[in-house]
This record gives C-alpha cells, sequence and structure tokens, in this order.
C-alpha cells in the first residue's frame, strides 16, 4: 500500500508511455510492418478523414426536403386542422382529421419524424384544443394510417 503513496501521476504516465513505444517497437521488429501503416502518413490521414465525412449532394437534398415536407405538415396541422377546429370538437373527430392530412405524409416510416409528429400532434392538441391524447392513441392512429396506405388493414 505504502509503494502506492510514493507513485506519483507524473511518474505513472512517464511508465505508461515508454512501454507503449517498446511495445509498438517491439511489434514492427517481429512483424516486420512499416510504421506508417500503424500510424499512417498525414497525407493519409487527411485523405481518410475527408471521405468519411462526405455526405452525397443527393442525401443532403433529400433530407432537407423531407424536413420541409414534416413542416409545411406540422402548419397544415396546425392552421387546418387544430385552430380551425377549435375547442368544439371531440377526440374522435380530432383525431380523424389528423389521420387525413398525415395519409400523404412519406415521412411516417422515419423514427425521428414520427417521433417529432407526435409529440407535436400531443402538444398542440392539449394546448389549442384543450384534448389530452396519449401517445399510444397517436401512435394506434399513425399505424392505421400508414397501413392502410400499404393496402393492408
Amino acid at each position: 500500500m505504502n509503494l502506492l503513496e510514493n507513485i506519483s501521476w507524473m511518474e505513472l504516465l512517464l511508465f505508461l508511455g515508454i512501454a507503449i513505444v517498446i511495445y509498438y517497437a517491439v511489434i514492427i521488429i517481429r512483424f516486420k510492418i512499416d510504421p506508417t501503416k500503424i500510424i499512417g502518413s498525414e497525407k493519409d490521414i487527411k485523405r481518410n478523414v475527408g471521405s468519411d465525412l462526405q455526405i452525397p449532394d443527393e442525401e443532403i437534398a433529400d433530407e432537407e426536403n423531407e424536413i420541409k415536407e414534416l413542416e409545411e405538415l406540422v402548419q397544415m396541422l396546425k392552421k387546418d386542422v387544430l385552430e380551425a377546429g377549435g375547442k368544439g370538437q371531440t377526440k374522435a373527430e380530432l383525431l380523424n382529421a389528423i389521420s387525413h392530412m398525415v395519409r400523404s405524409y412519406s415521412g411516417l416510416q422515419k423514427p425521428a419524424f414520427r417521433y417529432a409528429l407526435i409529440n407535436f400532434i400531443i402538444y398542440n392538441a392539449n394546448e389549442i384544443c384543450a384534448i389530452q391524447l396519449e401517445e399510444d392513441e397517436v401512435e394506434m392512429m399513425l399505424d392505421h394510417v400508414s397501413h392502410s396506405d400499404d393496402g393492408t388493414l
């Protein structure tokens, strides 16, 4: 126990650094490996990092279009369904109106967009229409909409 108290962090890090250098030296000598294959040249590192981060322009455009489509749907839902119906509509009428509106939305299959839409519907139904919707109810309605588009019920 006394031995551990006498070793400083600096000594420990110095020992670990020397041990790592010796380990890689043994590997390089034993297997006759070119050190640049382990470490990589600066040019290789820049080339690899750059190629991993590149996203095709088509994918970026598709994502932007899908986000715009979700934003448009949310605005239409708020204006045409939630605000137009107001506090006079029942829960069933509200869910029916929402299901007709989201039927043409293609983003229901993407979990992030679906989750954002569910949260939007629950929050705004409560705020604008004073209707408490549960996540399960909205999820079931969206499942029904997405399955009816496939032609299956």
